[in-house]
């Protein structure tokens, strides 16, 4: 480095950082009928999710059966499976009898739940609510044939 120069010169060697591995899962955009964001995490065996599981995620919502829905995700695809429902489990707006694969995202209804099925939750995680824009439901496009 010239002694008399007033330029910056970058020395270290650094090392880049490796991209996170995306995460799939399921992030909760409606529950029990009101706003919410909430992630939950798809892990190897899938989850199974319903008022009891996860705590704290569906718990609210007393159309939504004690074990809903099965989500897992295999081969780059989403398996939905209903366990047996009463009021059933609607993959972007169609009525799932039993099991279905699916190419994802895709919005899962539950309930008066929805859930949208992604690729990697982590630009959700840690978001605490979603920003209110009105006191009425947000409905359009893929979310009218959901709901």
């Amino acid at each position: 480095m010239p002694a008399e120069s007033d330029d910056t010169y970058e020395d270290s060697q650094r090392v880049p950082r490796s991209a996170p591995r995306p995460q799939p899962g399921a992030v909760a955009i409606f529950v029990a009928g009101k706003p919410a964001l909430r992630t939950v995490a798809l892990a190897a065996p899938g989850i199974e999710l319903g008022r009891s599981a996860p705590p704290g995620l569906l718990g609210d919502d007393e159309r939504v059966s004690r074990r809903h829905v099965h989500i897992v995700r295999r081969e780059q695809r989403f398996v939905v499976n209903d366990l047996g429902t009463r009021n059933g489990t609607f993959v972007d707006g169609k009525r799932l009898e039993g099991e279905g694969t699916f190419a994802g995202p895709l919005l899962v209804r539950v309930g008066r739940s929805l859930l949208w099925a992604v690729d990697d939750i982590t630009p959700f995680a840690g978001a605490e609510s979603i920003p209110a824009l009105s006191d009425g439901p947000v409905i359009g496009g893929l979310l009218r044939r959901a709901w």
